[in-house]
This record gives structure tokens, sequence and C-alpha cells, in this order.
């Protein structure tokens, strides 16, 4: 008997192994119990033998065996830290993000995507690169991924930075050419190379010709890197270096994302160029986009129909029918399956079915998991407004004269130069003296020279042969600067100045503790603005370029602190990349012409986590000036500083581009000024009406949905993630059970804070683990100390150093996974609860229910697993609750049930049994049954595509390879021998692809009974 394992009757979760000892009590035989934490005598009539294999929930449930509130979360815990479940985010408050439901419908899009991969087209402000952020953290959960890239432009890079280390614990490299070329190489040959994190710049590496042949020669079946982001992807959308760098990365990656706010037009080459970096040979040629277009309509227009109104039966099927018709979809199965058992008159009237119909149409759509795109008036959670303010300035009398003798000058110049056309070359002194007089006259005075990116930052493209010309008239007005004007009376007399300080004083004074951004594109500016808010009391900090990347977060982090600078000027060098929403005031000292620069300004506060409901936008000019004009009679109409544009402010750019540029003629008066302003105003209202169409239109390419963000809140709501709490029970329920020896203190009652202290036997057995895994080290299994202070805790990030966090990616509790997973040795339970009714919502009343928890997994071509509850209220209802109120009855009783003691005295648990075994079990079977079904459907469509993709590239490629083969042996070259072995390679790799298509388009259903119980809602409602 010694040895031997035993558990008490009464709750088989407490297993302890028998020493020998005995002891007669009351005629009574008592067997010493070494359990984890204590040693004592039990009576024998009161043990059991843990069985070797698993005992079935029902089993246990007729047998009166019912455990309480900790077995069922530990076994929920278990499932979903083994589990790959598609009902369950797993990136779910794991991170230091705020939650968003619409971030993470691109982790469902990428999760379905055949081509594993996905554009992310959202507003600017919308915070893609969160979302890009939750994509790594929801695959490194589900499949143990452990190598990313990131690939942007190299203003971002260490704005990727700082997101990766402070939101989700990733703590990248910034590589360049050379690294990253090492580091690939080291990637190709060192499979234990795990943990990668690195970003590179497009500008750094698409200038390496040694990384472009490396990644032009590299053939392998290992992905170099698990995820690749691309930031800014239409970037690649002309042919070029950084289009073909994109290209030759792509190849190395398993799973892509795009980021652009680019606007998502139909049959747009931009749009299509970047499908092409998702999925080459699927969008290889626009016709094929077209086509893909063509077959999506009557799938749109029938979901749209299923969500708008009641739609009968009959006019269903005729929708499905003409889609059916397409010759992509003519083999469809999951279409095939709704033409021959379409849905019944009844179920379109129920909005839950419609909603489900509606995303099921979703899902065959075949854009429809390969782009995702929100704008910020379909998020509910924005609630921001814009409010324009106008601080128009009159100029004094010194101040029109030296704007006058500016323009003068600049004209002679040009007479006598003969540089035509002349306006374009007045533009440049022109944006000088409206950013601020003073600033530009001491800037000449200087002999400064003015960088050509501060002046065309300001306006947009401008040719090569204009820009040339500016160097001389540069050279001009420094020569000719102290007969100008003077500086001094430009100080003093600086209305432009006085507008602004005046306003900040009269700002601080009624919130001293805010802060401010002031932008201007000319850097001499905010240099005189510095300078002189300094010499008012009004503390600020200054951003500009070529302070290097790391001078700039500083800059920004110096700025954020709460006694920190009140003002933050900054030049265009700001409008990009960075994070201003805890302020709520923005000045455009001076205004762009290039609209974009003028939302990416205003982004930078109208953004994702910006608690204020109002921003306030500051714009000064001059007054009688073509600023002036161009605000009032333009800007304001179209309302560009009340509202993010969109895709209209490419084409405001444009027009507004020419017509700056027309005003500054000398041939117009103010009324011609005026005639022509009103004639760009009434293209642009035009321009916006094709803008909405368009976007209406972009529903062929992109679901609404819908459905899916409901599912995402539903798990939000209904808690589908891994607590700290659940980690804590789950550790130490193991611990206790397998390793006697281990202590955990507790630090704080009111946080899961221990000091632990691992047994010797499981420090050697978790050592090993994390060898054999190339995990990161642990302090829990090195001998510095006795005692390790922890935290259980979910969220990825670690601030505190000395504190080490236990969450899911912690060694012990994935060492502890894989044990039990191995030893099989998790109770599937069967538990009697108790739960208050509060914690309910009303629909939800008191009574005795009855569950049954199953995990279902079908394993095809993509591999789904999900957990599915049913409950029904053995006393006062005959009918089911739905899925979503079963699930939240359970889950609720997890978090906030009660142990039910002698729950088998209370109700007949053959009664039970039966209902659970005879209701509950066969609900779930069919339920399982339409499940199995509908992914079979999918799996097949999904094979059909994979098996025309990848007969497409691989013709492309034997295409490639037989036209250099040819070329070789014309020119009889060494590389014969190679080719035709690259080509063997090919073939042989493709070959291997292809049965493996085949293996896996018949998919293997399996279902597990999980756990089964009774919980008694009962008690007043508080």
């Amino acid at each position: 008997m010694e040895n031997k394992r035993v558990r008490l009757i009464s709750n088989p979760s407490q297993i302890g192994v028998l020493t020998g000892g005995e002891r007669l009590r009351g005629g009574k035989l008592l067997l010493q119990v070494m359990f984890p934490d204590n040693t004592q005598y039990i009576p024998e009539d009161k043990l059991e033998g843990v069985p070797e294999n698993p005992e079935d929930p029902l089993d246990l449930l007729k047998a009166g065996q019912l455990e309480g509130v900790q077995s069922l979360r530990r076994t929920l815990t278990h499932v979903r830290l083994t589990g790959k479940l598609a009902n369950v985010i797993y990136s779910m408050e794991a991170t230091k993000a705020d939650f968003y439901a619409y971030q993470f419908k691109p982790i469902i899009k990428i999760l379905n995507s055949p081509t594993n991969g996905i554009l992310i087209a959202d507003e600017v402000g919308l915070g893609k690169t969160i979302e890009a952020g939750l994509i790594w953290t929801e695959l490194r959960t589900r499949f143990d991924l452990k190598r990313l890239f990131v690939l942007c432009p190299a203003v971002l890079r260490e704005k990727w930075k700082f997101e990766l280390e402070t939101k989700f614990g990733i703590h990248p490299r910034l590589l360049n050419a050379r690294e990253t070329l090492e580091a690939f190489k080291r990637l190709q040959n060192d499979p234990g190379y795990d943990d990668f994190a690195a970003i590179g710049s497009m500008q750094g590496l698409r200038s390496s010709n040694e990384l472009f042949e490396f990644l032009d020669n590299y053939e392998s079946e290992q992905d170099l890197v698990d995820l690749l982001v691309i930031d800014e992807s239409h970037y690649m959308r002309n042919p070029g270096r950084t289009t073909q760098l994109g290209k030759k990365v792509r190849k190395t990656a398993a799973y892509v994302v795009l980021l652009s706010a680019t606007p998502v037009h139909l049959r747009s080459t931009d749009l299509h160029s970047q499908l092409l970096l998702l999925d080459e040979d699927t969008f290889e040629r626009e016709d094929a986009f077209d086509r893909i277009l063509k077959a999506n309509e009557p799938l749109i227009a029938a979901r749209d129909a299923v969500l708008m109104r009641n739609l009968q039966s009959k006019e269903f099927v005729e929708h499905i029918k003409i889609a059916s018709r397409n010759p992509l979809f003519e083999n469809n199965r999951q279409i095939k399956a709704l033409c021959e058992n379409p849905p019944t008159t009844a179920q379109l009237a129920e909005r839950a079915f419609r909603s489900r119909l509606a995303y099921q149409l979703e899902t065959i759509n075949l854009f429809s998991h390969v782009i995702t795109r929100t704008r910020k008036r379909d998020v509910t959670e924005w609630r921001v407004l814009r409010e324009p303010k106008t601080l128009s300035v009159p100029m004094t009398e010194i101040e029109d004269s030296f704007y006058q003798q500016v323009t003068e000058a600049v004209r002679t110049f040009c007479i006598r130069s003969q540089y035509l056309p002349e306006q374009l070359l007045l533009v440049m002194p022109q944006r000088m003296l409206s950013s601020s007089m003073a600033a530009a006259l001491r800037n000449w005075q200087q002999k400064s020279e003015i960088q050509e990116d501060e002046i065309f930052e300001g306006l947009g493209d401008v040719s090569d042969q204009t820009k040339s010309q500016f160097g001389p008239l540069t050279q001009e007005l420094i020569k000719i600067a102290g007969e100008l004007g003077s500086y001094q009376d430009l100080f003093n007399h600086d209305s432009k100045f006085k507008k602004l300080s005046g306003s900040l004083k009269q700002f601080f004074r009624d919130f001293p503790l805010e802060k401010v951004v002031v932008f201007s594109f000319f850097r001499g500016t905010l240099d005189y603005l510095s300078e002189r808010l300094n010499s008012i009391g009004i503390s600020n900090i200054v951003l500009k370029g070529g302070g290097g990347s790391e001078a700039k977060v500083e800059i920004l982090k110096r700025f954020a602190e709460p006694h920190g600078p009140s003002v933050l000027l900054s030049s265009e060098v700001g409008s990009e990349g960075i994070d201003l929403q805890f302020c709520r005031v923005l000045v455009n000292y001076d205004l762009p012409w290039n609209p974009m620069r003028i939302e990416q300004r205003i982004g930078r506060l109208d953004r994702l986590g910006q608690k204020a409901a109002k921003i306030t936008i500051w714009n000064l000019f001059y007054e009688d000036t073509i600023d002036e004009r161009i605000y009032e009679r333009l800007l304001k109409r179209i309302k560009l500083f009340e509202r993010a544009l969109g895709g209209l402010e490419l084409m405001l750019g444009e027009s507004i581009h020419q017509l700056t540029f027309d005003l500054f003629s000398q041939h117009l008066t103010p009324e011609q000024e005026a005639q022509r302003i009103e004639q760009t105003a009434q293209a642009l209202d035009n321009l916006r009406q094709v803008e909405e169409d368009l976007e209406q239109e972009a529903t062929h390419l992109i679901a609404h949905g819908d459905f899916i963000l409901r599912e995402i809140q539903a798990a939000h709501d209904l808690q589908r993630w891994i607590t700290g709490e659940d980690l804590f029970f789950y550790v130490r329920d193991f611990l206790q059970h397998q390793y006697t020896g281990c202590e955990f203190k507790q630090r704080r009652a009111d946080l899961l804070e221990f000091d632990i202290r691992l047994s010797n036997d499981l420090k050697v057995n978790l050592e090993q683990f994390i060898r054999d895994n190339h995990l990161v080290q642990s302090r829990l299994v090195q001998n510095v100390s006795p005692y390790i202070h922890c935290r259980f805790d979910n969220k990825i990030v670690n601030l505190e150093k000395r504190i080490e966090t236990i969450n899911q990616f912690h060694p012990l509790v994935r060492f502890i996974a894989q044990e039990t997973k191995t030893q099989n040795s998790i109770i599937k339970p069967a538990v009697s609860i108790l739960l208050a009714p509060h914690h309910l919502p009303p629909a939800l009343g008191t009574g005795i229910y009855v569950f049954a928890i199953h995990h279902w997994s079908v394993q095809g071509l993509q591999n789904l697993e999900q957990l599915n509850y049913v409950a029904l209220n053995l006393q006062t209802s005959d009918a089911f609750l739905d899925d979503q109120q079963a699930e939240r009855l359970i889950l609720t009783a997890a978090h906030f049930g009660e142990d039910w003691v002698g729950a088998e005295n209370t109700v007949e648990l053959e009664t039970v049994y039966n209902c659970i075994n005879e209701r509950c079990f066969e609900r779930a079977e069919q339920l399982f049954s339409e499940y199995v079904r509908n992914h079979k459907n999918q799996n097949e469509d999904r094979a059909d595509i994979q098996e025309k993709s990848l007969q497409i590239h691989w013709e492309n490629q034997l295409s490639k390879l037989q036209a250099q083969l040819h070329h070789h042996q014309q020119k009889q070259s060494k590389l014969v021998k190679a080719t035709e072995g690259r080509i063997r390679a090919l073939n042989d790799r493709m070959e291997q692809k292809f049965l493996q298509i085949k293996k896996r388009r018949n998919p293997i259903p399996d279902e597990k009974d999980i756990c089964v119980g009774l919980i008694k809602v009962w008690g007043d409602v508080v």
C-alpha cells in the first residue's frame, strides 16, 4: 500500500500518497496520507485510489463525486493554455493597451486568412501599431511564434521600439542593412535563434545590394521570420527599390501585416500593389483583381439584404444562385450548401440568426480576410470633437512695408535672372514671411542656410528644377537682407507673436497644468518662438529635425512629464509617428498648403486615448493675405479642421497645390483670387461626393464586420481570457499535487504577490525544460535567493524588474501545461457551485441549472478548436439557454461562485445525470455535427483556393527558372547544373505541398467532455 496515490472521496482534487502508517480509532482503520501541504490520518472508507485513466465527468456526477469552483476554474484554465481556441482571444487583456473592440478585428481576420496576411487600412489615429502588436501577441500565444521583423520608414523606428517595449513587453533591436543581413543569415542557419525581434528602415535596407542578393537566393521551406510588419506600406505602391525590398522580405515570412492609412478605393492601382505583397499569385494581374470584385458583388448584395430587412427565403436563394453562377464560385461548397439548405423565412426574421448568416456570407467573400478598414466615424468609442478657432492678425505698418519690400525684391531678382515661372520662386520667401517675419529676416541676416525640406514640407511636391532655383534666390535674400528692414523693429512690432503670447497666457491662467503643441514648418520660427516664450516665463521645448531619433524620444518624454515644459514647439518632424493625446490644444502658427500635413498635425492629438471630449485648434495668419482667403473661403468650407477627411486629403493636396501657385501670379486681382478659390472649392465639393461613393462602394472589398465586433465585445464581456488569479490557482494546485516542498508566502492580501520557493526536483526539471525549449531564464531556478518575489499577472509587460511576473508565457506555466498534458493528469470534473444572482443579468433568474462543457476540434488545412457550453434551468424551464447565456452563467460561476457542499443530498443526482446525458449531451452533439459540416465546406473551399494559388505560383516560378536555364545554356555557363538543381528542388517542394493539401482536405473532428455540473443561483438580488 505504501506510495499508492489516493484521494478524498469528498474532494477528488485533494490527492496524496500513502506513507504506510496505520492507526486504529474506534474500530476504524485510519491510513496516513502525505498531501502536498501536510500529512494526516484519514479513515480508510473516506479514501479511494486515483485511477490510472481520467474518469468521465458524467460517471463522477453519478457517483456523487462533486467538486467545487477551483476544479472548474483549473480545468478551464488548462484547456485555454494548452489549446488554440477560436472563441478565446489570447491577446485580450494581456497587454498594456486599452480595450477597443475594433482593434481585435484584424486578429480574427488574419487567423482566417488563406494567405496568412492582412492589410490594415484604418484611418490615422486609430492605433494600427497597437493592432499589429496585438496580432503578434496572439500568434505568440497560439502558435509559440518567436521571430518578429518590422519594416518601416526611418522616422518611425523609435516609435515602434517604444510601443513594443511599453505595451507588449518586446525589446526589439534597431538594425541597419548590414546587421539585418547578418541576422537573416543566422536565422537561416541557427534553428535555436528564437525570441528574435528587430526593426529595420525602408531607406536603410533598400540600398543594400548584398541584402537583395541574399533575399534573391533564399529558398527554403523554413521561414526566416514568423511575422513581418510593413508600416506605411503605401510607400511600396510604385516600382522601385522600396517595393522590391517589400516583395523580397515578404517571401521570408510566415505571416505578414501591412499598415496603411491610404483609403481603400475600388480598382485602385495603389491598393492592387499592396495586395501583391500579401499574395503575389492571386493578385498578380489587375484583371484578376477585377474578376474577384465582380464575383463578390452578389454576396455583398445578399449580405446587405439580410442585414437591412426581413427577407423571404425565396429572395435569399435568388441572391445566392446569382453568386453561384460566377466561375470563381461554381464549385464553392458553402454557397452550394446555402442553395440546397436555405434558411427559412422564420429564421431570416430573427436578428441573431441574420447576424450570423451575414457573417457567413462575409467569410465567403474573397477579400474579407485580406483587408480590414476602420474609419473614425465608424468607431463608437470615438467621441472627440474638433473646435477650430480663427486667430487672424492685422499687420502693423512696419510688417506690411517689410512684406511688400521682400515681394518686390524677389520679383526683381526673377526678372533680372529670367527665372520662370516667377510665382514658384515667390512661394519660398512668402511662406517664411507668413510664418514669422522677424525670424525670416534674422535667418537671412545671419546668412543661415535654409533647408529645402522645411519649405516644401508645407507645400507638397515641387519639381527638382524649381528646387534648384531656390539656392540663388536664397543667396540674393541673404545679400540684400540689411536693406530689407530692421530685425529689432519687426521684433518690437510682432503682431503675430503678440496674439499667440496673449492667448497662451490666458489659457495657462485658466488651465495651469495643461500642455499646448505649436506647429511651424520653418525651423527659424521655432527657435525665435522658444526665445520669446522663455523671456515671458512660458516654459517650452523644441522638436525639429537633425537631432536623431533618440533625442526625439527624450524631448517627447520631457514634454509629457507633468511638471515638464508647458509648450512643445514642433516642426513637421513631429507631425508623424508621435502620440500627443495628453494635449487638447494645437496651434498652427503657420498653415501648410498641403492638407495632409494639416491632418497629420491634428492627428497627433485627435487619436485613440484622447481623454478630452474636445480638442481646440488655433489657426494663426495675417489678415488680407492669400493665407486668410484660402482659410476663410476654402479650408473652412470643406471643414478641414473639423473632421478627418480620409481619402479626400489626397485629392485636396493636388487641387490646393495647383491653386496656391496660381494665386501667386502677379496678374490676379483680389477679386480674381476669390473667384479662383471659389472654383477650387466647388471642385472639392464634387470630389467629396466621389470620395463618399468610393467608400460606400468599398464594401465590396471589406465587410463591415459588425458580427465580428459583437463577438469581440462578447468575448470581453464574458472575460474570455486568462487572469492572474487563474494562473495562480493553476500553478499552486499543480505544485501541491506534483511537487511537495514548494512554498508560497503571500506578501500582500490585495495583490497576487508571493515569495515563492521551488523544490529542488522542480528546479532541475524546470531548468531542463527552459533549455530544451530555448526559453527566457527564470530566477525561480537560480540559487540567487531562497525566495523569489513574484506576481501572478497575465500582462506581458513587466515594468518592475525586481518582481518576476508569472504570465501565460512564463516558463513555469508552460512547463505545468506540458506536464499536465503529457501525464494526462487533468481531472475532468463534475462540480456543484453556489452563485449569488447579483453577478448575473436579470434574464438569468434563480434556480438550479445543469450544464455541460465540451471541447470541439476539427483538424484540416485550418485547425479549429472551441469550447461549447450547454445549460438549462432544471426547475423552471425546458428551454436551453442561448450560447452566450450558458457561457456567461458558467464563467461567472467559475469567477464568483462558492463550493456547494452537500449538493448530492439536495438534488436527485439520477435526475440530474439523465438531464445532462439525454438533453445537454444530445444538444451538444447536434451543434457539433453542424459545426463539423460547416467547417468541412470551408476547409474544402480553402483547399481549392490554395491548390489554384499554388499551381499559379509553381508555373510562375518554373517559367522564370526555365528562362534562366535557357540563358545559361546559350552562354554555356557553369550555372546550368545549379539552375537544373533549383528546378528539381522547386518541383519537389510543390509536389510535397500539393500532397499536404490533399492530406488535410478532409478534416478530422474530435469532441471531448470537459466538465458537467450544477449551479444553484439563489439568494436576494443586490
